[in-house]
């Protein structure tokens, strides 16, 4: 007895499957507090005119998470671009990658041989074209990183929405913005070390958003979806971290990356975050620098050699 064949589903009967690869930059993201709610809103109603914003903020304080944030909300192509002293033009629009030669001989006459040969240079789009190609979102992190030689190519992109050929390799003279295409930067203040101030003729093109200072409800959000951590464990780790950071004066206060390196630890090792386990004050201390907090927190330097022994002790009582 011969087997039938199962009839082949109709195209309307198979399963739809996502074939688009996942853009590595976009992750789950935290919920953001009230203030930042806000400047989100603004942010993403100003792209949507066409504008483009820089979030401006002390490093650690999510510029970049809410810029992905920002772009992954639009429902766009996504090109990140992330700057620093070294950048050249090439990174940001693109390069040449060689020369395409095409020969042609020609045996019309047995006894001559032509040669014809032609030659163009090959090319491979930066994040920069890639965007303006597809009406994506272009992300340049760091900005105030980045030399002002680089910065300058975005001008007219920014203005007029083109970019004039950076090659010849470029079949057209100019790459015209598809809808959609938008941007949005980040950068550090100009007081910080290893930036520069951005050129008035870039900022007039664009509008300046600073980020107001995360709170604590926000970091243990950002833990939670970062380490999977609990939410309690997630909530003291905040308190304590921010609470040691308040009793400093730097911009390091304004971080939420300390916080984290310490879920991250708390969780791989399964220490309890608590104020009361040495081992959890003594990573705090490591992160954070222990002179520096206890310091301000007006301990003695008897004090802190005696606790530092301590928690020493409960680490290697630990790791045993």
């Amino acid at each position: 007895m011969r087997r039938q064949r199962a009839p082949m589903p109709k195209d309307s009967e198979l399963p739809i499957v996502d074939e688009a690869p996942t853009n590595p930059w976009l992750r789950p993201q935290a919920a953001l507090g009230a203030a930042r709610q806000a400047l989100a809103a603004r942010a993403a109603a100003y792209l949507e005119a066409g504008v483009a914003v820089i979030l401006c903020g002390a490093p650690g304080s999510g510029k970049t998470a809410l810029a992905l944030r920002l772009a992954s909300r639009r429902q766009r192509p996504v090109h990140v671009l992330t700057g620093h002293a070294a950048l050249e033009e090439v990174d940001l629009v693109g390069r040449i990658t060689g020369l395409d030669i095409e020969r042609t001989r020609d045996r019309f006459v047995h006894s001559v041989v032509k040669t014809r040969e032609r030659q163009r240079e090959g090319w491979d789009d930066g994040p920069l074209v890639r965007a303006l190609r597809d009406g994506g979102t272009f992300v340049f992190d760091e900005i105030t990183r980045a030399p002002t030689s680089v910065t300058a190519r975005l001008l007219s992109v920014l203005e007029e929405r083109l970019l004039v050929c950076p090659s010849r390799a470029f079949a057209e003279p100019v790459v015209a913005a598809e809808p959609g295409f938008a941007v949005v930067f980040t950068g550090n203040p100009p007081t910080m070390g290893g930036t520069t101030a951005l050129p008035q003729a870039l900022t007039d093109r664009l509008i300046t958003l600073r980020l107001p200072p995360i709170q604590s409800d926000e970091v243990a959000e950002v833990l939670a979806v970062r380490t999977g951590l609990a939410p309690e464990a997630c909530r003291a780790i905040s308190v304590a971290v921010q609470a040691r950071q308040r009793s400093t004066e730097n911009d390091a206060a304004h971080s939420v990356r300390p916080a984290l390196t310490v879920a991250r630890i708390v969780r791989h090792h399964r220490i309890a975050a608590d104020a009361r386990d040495p081992a959890f004050r003594a990573l705090v201390d490591d992160v954070l620098g222990p002179e520096r907090a206890r310091t301000a927190a007006g301990e003695d330097a008897e004090s802190t050699l005696a606790s530092t022994a301590r928690e020493g002790a409960a680490w290697q009582t630990r790791s045993n």
